[in-house]
């Protein structure tokens, strides 16, 4: 009996697209203990604690936190002021971060091809944007 490795004369091999992907993995041992997690916490007014509570209760991204969860996120959230004239996040940035407004209008504004901006949404107190970036850690829309 003749054996042989060559795939019968039908067999197509796949196409490959691409070339290989990258994999990444972290090993962890008594040499490389993983550390706990701790949250920062910066320090608000309940005020601010319960209107942050309510913009993230109806947002897709936290509407499943439990309380515990949820008072970690408030924590670690910060206060950003900025003045009418500032552009806060530029279309293209990478981002880990998103905005929720607590007063004030802003503009959303994306680049047209032709180079000029064009208004696609104004949000208003009790809105957030900037979250896309975050959760699927990609340039801001």
């Amino acid at each position: 009996p003749k054996t042989t490795t060559a795939p019968p004369p039908d067999f197509e091999r796949p196409m490959q697209s691409r070339g290989r992907q990258s994999v990444s993995a972290e090993a962890y041992g008594e040499w490389n203990t993983k550390k706990e997690f701790v949250a920062p916490v910066i320090i608000k007014t309940d005020a601010q604690k319960d209107r942050l509570k309510e913009v993230l209760t109806k947002s897709f991204l936290f509407s499943n936190l439990d309380q515990n969860e949820l008072n970690v996120v408030i924590g670690a959230m910060k206060e950003v002021k900025t003045t009418a004239s500032h552009r806060v996040i530029n279309q293209g940035d990478d981002g880990d971060f998103m905005f929720v407004i607590e007063s004030g209008d802003f503009e959303c504004l994306i680049k047209a091809e032709d180079g000029t901006e064009k208004s696609v949404k104004t949000c208003v107190a009790g809105d957030y944007f900037g979250e896309l970036a975050v959760l699927y850690s990609t340039p801001r829309a």
